[in-house]
């Protein structure tokens, strides 16, 4: 009967071997353990994350909306803006063409006031030399009455003077001093230098 000694030693050398492999086993599971309270942990931070960007995809998403709907709002007060600056680009035409018109309206308005003006002028001036012709008519008027008056006076003819002062030269110093007097004083000279009043 052979000895059992050599195969309990193998045996115990075994079993140290299965031990030590244990104790490595259970070492590498406290490892894997905390690694994996780790990974869990990480994994419940990325399960936050992940639905914290979830809501922020959700917030983000019902902004986006909004602007779309902000943008669409706009882009319509945009078209009614440019379909009132299209009228009133034509108005504006219009409004250089109007005022075109009205500098030329108001440029011959002006025209017809300045010639109204200067015919205004003249218009003064004329009757301001009507009233020096009558003036001057008034003057003619009387001195011809002076003179006819002077004319009978000297010819004779005047009821109140003898026919002796009669004028000899109508072309003599006599005459023109009637008509001086005539013009001047209203007075009539006789013959012989005296001045005599009818």
């Amino acid at each position: 009967m052979k000895p059992l000694h050599g195969d309990a030693e193998h045996w115990f050398g075994e079993c140290a071997k299965l031990i030590a492999e244990r104790d490595a086993l259970a070492t590498d599971w406290r490892v894997a353990s905390g690694a994996a309270i780790m990974l869990r942990t990480e994994l419940a931070d990325m399960r936050s994350e992940r639905d914290a960007l979830a809501q922020r995809c959700r917030e983000l998403e019902a902004e986006n909306n909004t602007f779309n709907a902000e943008r669409l709002r706009v882009g319509k007060e945009n078209a009614t803006l440019r379909a009132e600056n299209i009228k009133l680009a034509e108005w504006y035409s219009e409004a250089g063409v109007r005022e075109d018109t009205l500098r030329a309206e108001v440029a011959d308005l002006k025209a017809r006031l300045l010639e109204a003006e200067r015919g205004n002028e003249e218009l003064v001036r004329l009757r301001a030399e009507n009233r020096e012709l009558e003036k001057d008519t008034a003057r003619i008027d009387w001195l011809a009455d002076q003179f006819k008056t002077c004319t009978v006076y000297m010819t004779g003819e005047h009821p109140w003077r003898p026919t002796s002062y009669k004028l000899r030269e109508l072309n003599g110093p006599t005459f023109r001093h009637a008509i001086d007097a005539a013009m001047g004083e209203a007075t009539c000279a006789t013959t012989d230098g005296a001045t005599a009043t009818p």
